[in-house]
């Protein structure tokens, strides 16, 4: 039986990507305390559970509205991906304080053993849910053969 892909598309079978010397560069963590935040926007966080019938994904994806997530299907993958742009603006007697932040991120699970004409989703308090009900076992059939 086969189950579903917990593992993130990208990292699996001939889309291999080994690291570079910029993915340890820019994860090390005396540059996020030395400038105080990420330099990389983070990856969105996901867990996976498996409910019997069903997996549910909970994906954390705060401050970002309803309307910039997007969940594709397509061609056996589920591709969840979200876009976020924001600005602040202060000024006062001597200064002006400016911080725009803006970006995408993007993952994609494999759906074996995922019924793709069942999934659903719901997005509330910065949580995005989704429903993968797993495909329905094939009924084995115990028969006796005559032997002519």
């Amino acid at each position: 039986m086969s189950t579903f892909g917990l593992t993130p598309y990208r990292t699996m079978g001939k889309n291999l990507r080994p690291y570079s010397i910029s993915d340890t560069l820019f994860s090390d963590d005396f540059l996020k305390s030395f400038f105080g935040r990420d330099l990389l926007p983070s990856q969105m966080k996901i867990d996976v559970k498996d409910e019997g019938d069903k997996y549910v994904l909970e994906a954390e994806l705060p401050g970002v509205s309803k309307e910039d997530i997007n969940i594709e299907i397509n061609d056996g993958v589920l591709t969840l991906s979200t876009q976020f742009d924001s600005q602040k603006s202060e000024e006062k007697d001597n200064y002006v304080y400016r911080e725009r932040n803006y970006g995408s991120q993007c993952r994609s699970f494999s759906l074996d053993n995922i019924n793709d004409e069942k999934i659903d989703a719901k997005y509330q308090d910065g949580i995005l849910v989704i429903d993968l009900p797993k495909m329905e076992e094939a009924k084995k059939l115990t028969r006796s053969v005559d032997i002519k």
